[in-house]
């Protein structure tokens, strides 16, 4: 984890929300071919001291603070962290489809699907 592109924010010395982004270290591990042997070893330290894409993992305020900006702040600091560290892509897989909020506000700031993972339930065992 990277303490630059992990932020709090605070109120009144209260933390009230947060992000994790962490390097997409599969960039690196493309580059291994699943041998992680001494010198996949070396090449999986070598390519991950380059690597170009983020992954943003979370990101949580607590509810009484939705709707004020604070998600937006937190996207924009955590974005400037990442332009400052050389990446140029970012990836935020783990959004929820049906969380309206965030994807109303990740298109509002211009990101865009590129890709849609869905959930899909079906009870196990006798009917």
């Amino acid at each position: 984890m990277d303490p630059e592109t992990t932020l709090v924010a605070e109120i009144a010395g209260q933390a009230v929300g947060f992000t994790v982004a962490l390097p997409d270290l599969n960039e690196a591990l493309q580059h291994v071919n699943g041998r992680l042997g001494p010198t996949g070893l070396l090449k999986l330290w070598w390519y991950r001291r380059h690597l170009h894409r983020t992954s943003f993992k979370i990101l949580s305020v607590l509810p009484e603070y939705w709707g004020r900006g604070l998600e937006s702040v937190l996207i924009v600091d955590t974005s400037r962290a990442f332009l400052a560290k050389g990446f140029r892509e970012v990836d935020l897989s783990l959004t929820g489809e049906e969380n309206t909020n965030i994807q109303r506000l990740l298109g509002g700031i211009g990101m865009k699907v590129y890709r849609r993972y869905r959930i899909y339930e079906r009870p196990i065992g006798r009917s």
